[in-house]
């Protein structure tokens, strides 16, 4: 299909944020895993890899741009920002498409100093932004597996919420700019939720 068809999965879904299948994430990214995540070659997806990632205008107000200030000392942790918020934001409508993968040939030299403390510190920020309830959809950063659906997951990659196209959802959630981060729902039920918060498994090496 190529980036015709990315463009065509753009155009007919309408994402808040529309994202390519990614290389070496096949695990995670099985056809028959967690069946209410996936539509018609569509999944939604939790934590995902920023090399291609395609913003709809209307939620660019929330997570355009970059706030690249947070990167001085890893450079991962605008992007724990904005997938945080997309994820929290927009469940339904974080969506990949199975009709392309890209690859990631090789990663720059960049600095990775201090990772998880400093994405930690970008999800309490968040967290203090929500209602309690809604609290557990910003999740804590992590370098471990999680058990899910009776096998050993990456943490990138989750299944997320039933996908939708943006006509299908409440009118009062049609208009990407006009979400209210006061009045997220609560995630505490959500399968993916559970296992994060339940105790991860080894590390990956």
């Amino acid at each position: 299909a190529g980036w015709h068809g990315f463009q065509s999965f753009l155009q007919y879904w309408e994402p808040a944020v529309g994202l390519p299948a990614l290389h070496d994430y096949d695990k995670n990214l099985e056809i028959n895993f967690v069946e209410r995540s996936f539509r018609s070659g569509v999944r939604s997806v939790f934590n995902f890899d920023h090399t291609v990632v395609a913003v709809h205008a209307d939620a660019s107000r929330w997570l355009l741009p970059y706030v690249t200030n947070l990167d001085t000392g890893c450079q991962w942790v605008s992007q724990w920002r904005f997938s945080s918020l997309a994820n929290a934001l927009f469940p339904e409508h974080i969506l990949l498409s199975h009709n392309i993968t890209v690859q990631n040939l090789g990663h720059s030299s960049y600095s990775k100093y201090g990772c998880l403390e400093l994405m930690q510190n970008v999800t309490l920020e968040l967290q203090a932004a929500v209602a309690p309830a809604a609290a557990s959809c910003f999740q804590s950063p992590r370098a471990t597996a999680v058990w899910l659906d009776g096998r050993v997951m990456r943490s990138t990659y989750l299944p997320w919420s039933a996908p939708l196209r943006r006509s299908e959802a409440s009118p009062s959630r049609q208009n990407y700019s006009n979400i209210d981060i006061t009045r997220i729902r609560p995630c505490d039920s959500d399968p993916t939720v559970q296992a994060l918060n339940t105790h991860a498994a080894d590390e990956f090496p």
